[in-house]
């Protein structure tokens, strides 16, 4: 199993106020879209930052919106307290986790010691380093590119044994802020409308071209991925929108300023072990549905914990996190909690006391219910 977190990713083509001359720069993410198990608009807590939250949700399956308003970051407010972690990565052999950038933010070290994370590779390591040779950018000012970040994905997924089941996340960071100018030498994308400040438009501009780059290496991550003879799995997001769109409002256009896109492909040796497996229709998701869908589409038996996941996943409309108490369902309407019907509302309600008794409570449940 792979998950990608695609940094500040989402389809410009979806922003109805923004048009621009080059290509289409998400052509190849559209297809595979169209090709994958099961694919649509992720609801994101964060605008323009917020990352580890996202993530955290995307592991564990509790999503930010059934917190408290203080809850602001779990990694730090929740995960070193709890009694146990339950998360998607804990149910394999060898899980690790890849990041071209420093790993001291958001405290991931004890986050992921606690969540059973065997190694967290990233530039200032010195027990994990990330390879040097994977480090280089579209230019040298640049992060590592996401070309570079999936040769090292890659390098990970052949050098382990068939025999030993394993999890790999990726958290890139080409197209993390800032976006300036000559970023990406010949870039041939230009803002026609609207009429934006100098200083946006060339942040529009080379963002544009950062997407294209990542478009680009996404199709060649897939090719690869197709002729391995293992079975993969990948679950594909970007994390949250860039702060740079300045004509539209993130409170007044919340629905669609937290929207990204979300895939899972699985290649074909995936689908030959995982045959059976029911089909899916999430058309906007949570990240916290990642691991009810992802074991779902895997076909493999699963523990009370991730069952309960599974029909709050297929009982409820996806949980809008960047505001509580409200919901969309998978035509996109925005729904609040008194829509809910009574079943869904006791679904809820269990859910929310799951959530509790792990993440601060006495810890009523016993470990059968989080057995691996």
């Amino acid at each position: 199993l792979i998950y990608v977190l695609s940094e500040s990713l989402t389809d410009p083509n979806e922003i109805k106020e923004l048009h621009y001359s080059g290509e289409n720069v998400s052509k190849n993410i559209d297809q595979v879209m169209q090709q994958s198990t099961v694919s649509g608009k992720m609801l994101s807590s964060g605008y323009g930052g917020g990352t580890a939250n996202i993530e955290y949700m995307t592991l564990a399956g509790f999503p930010l919106a059934t917190y408290a308003p203080e809850m602001t970051v779990p990694y730090v407010q929740v995960v070193p307290f709890a009694n146990v972690v339950p998360n998607v990565a804990s149910l394999f052999q060898k899980k690790e986790i890849l990041h071209p950038f420093v790993g001291s933010l958001y405290n991931r070290q004890g986050a992921y010691k606690k969540m059973g994370i065997n190694h967290f590779y990233t530039t200032d390591s010195d027990k994990n380093p990330y390879p040097k040779k994977y480090q280089a950018g579209i230019t040298k000012a640049d992060y590592p590119s996401d070309e570079n970040a999936f040769k090292f994905l890659e390098s990970k997924i052949s050098s382990s044994s068939n025999n030993q089941s394993q999890f790999l996340q990726l958290m890139t960071m080409q197209n993390h802020m800032p976006y300036v100018a000559g970023e990406y030498p010949n870039n041939n994308y230009h803002v026609l409308s609207p009429a934006v400040s100098g200083g946006t438009k060339t942040q529009i501009e080379s963002y544009l071209a950062g997407v294209h780059e990542s478009d680009l290496a996404l199709k060649k991550l897939i090719n690869k991925l197709d002729k391995s003879s293992r079975p993969v799995t990948m679950v594909f997001y970007g994390d949250h929108w860039p702060g740079i769109f300045t004509f539209v409002d993130p409170q007044k256009q919340a629905k669609i300023a937290h929207e990204t896109d979300y895939f899972i492909y699985q290649n074909d040796a995936a689908k030959k072990l995982d045959n059976g497996a029911q089909k899916q229709n999430r058309n906007y998701a949570s990240p916290s549905d990642f691991p009810a869908m992802t074991l779902q589409a895997m076909n493999v038996k699963v523990s009370p914990f991730f069952a309960l996941q599974t029909d709050v996943k297929d009982e409820l409309p996806a949980f809008a996190n960047y505001t509580r108490g409200t919901f969309v369902d998978n035509n996109g309407n925005e729904l609040k909690t008194k829509d809910l019907t009574t079943k869904q509302k006791k679904l809820l309600h269990d859910f929310k006391l799951v959530q509790y008794d792990l993440s601060s409570g006495k810890h009523y449940l016993s470990n059968s219910f989080t057995k691996k």
